[in-house]
């Protein structure tokens, strides 16, 4: 019975991924400030995806995995992560604007497959 209701799910788009990345990432940002461990970030979502009852498809979780680890190891992101959090711990929507501008240039793509374009910004700039 339990396979039935999974296929209840709800398939969600790429925005509301990367929406969904972005505040879980903010949210283990403000508790490990430093460290920004990418098994928190997974576990976040994670629970957002269980309490929504949303399935995410495998590029959409592959999508979110390598962002979560490259999160993790960029100083700049971080920087640009805590931009995006208000003193009272709101998100502040010209830094989340700003960190969403800058994740392609770290290799960061929330959608179905990068372009070769996409790949190219990433790797060479503009």
């Amino acid at each position: 019975m339990t396979q039935l209701f999974g296929l209840f799910k709800k398939e969600i788009g790429w925005k509301d991924v990367e929406f969904m990345f972005i505040v879980s990432a903010t949210e283990v940002y403000k508790k490990f400030p430093l460290t920004m461990p990418a098994d928190s970030v997974r576990d976040a979502i994670q629970r957002t995806i269980q309490a929504g009852n949303l399935k995410l498809s495998p590029p959409q979780q592959n999508a979110i995995e390598m962002a979560c680890i490259t999160m993790q190891l960029s100083s700049n992101l971080k920087d640009m992560l805590k931009k995006t959090i208000e003193k009272d711990g709101t998100l502040n929507q010209s830094g989340v604007t700003e960190l969403i501008d800058a994740m392609p240039r770290y290799g960061i793509f929330f959608r179905d497959t990068p372009t070769m374009a996409d790949l190219q910004k990433s790797i060479f700039g503009s």
